[in-house]
């Protein structure tokens, strides 16, 4: 079997997601980069979202209005529309991964996952809501239920946990 298409950065990608009409697709890659693809072309780059490091992981709200990629030191948001910087969260470690809560205005809920704890941050100010510790070795991954009631995590630890967040 082959791939329908490709789309291509200059070094390893380590995230997609897709916007939630599907016709744009966002990558984070170790490039320093993080961009904006047309699904319904050939891998034409709509845009990148430049400046904040290798992204290791992205993420799109629920309403398809912003885009967030954590780096090394830094959570980037920027309108998926415009590629315009909404916020910039400079946390001070690695974020190895970031989740929108779904449903509400923007799904204005961003989960970030550093090191061994989540940090809850409201999207456009970057305000901290909340912290969550639990897992005893860096997490990986991190989803929403589509309620956006319950977050879950999965960590080097071997543990996936599930975390209320109202």
């Amino acid at each position: 079997m082959r791939p329908v298409r490709a789309f291509d950065h200059k070094a390893p990608v380590w995230s997609v997601a897709f916007a939630p009409h599907g016709k744009l697709m966002v990558t984070g890659s170790e490039d320093g980069t993080s961009r904006v693809w047309d699904t319904s072309s050939n891998g034409n780059e709509v845009r990148g979202l430049r400046g904040i490091g290798p992204a290791r992981g992205v993420a799109v709200s629920s309403d398809g209005r912003l885009v967030a990629a954590g780096t090394e030191r830094t959570i980037g948001v920027w309108s998926l529309e415009s590629g315009a910087e909404v916020e910039t969260i400079e946390p001070g470690v690695v974020t190895s991964a970031v989740a929108f809560a779904p449903g509400g205005p923007g799904g204005r809920l961003l989960a970030a996952a550093q090191d061994q704890h989540i940090t809850l941050y409201e999207a456009e100010t970057g305000r901290v809501v909340r912290t969550l510790q639990g897992h005893t070795a860096a997490i990986l991954s991190l989803a929403f239920t589509p309620d956006g009631k319950l977050l879950v995590s999965g960590g080097k630890d071997g543990t996936v946990m599930v975390w209320g967040v109202e």
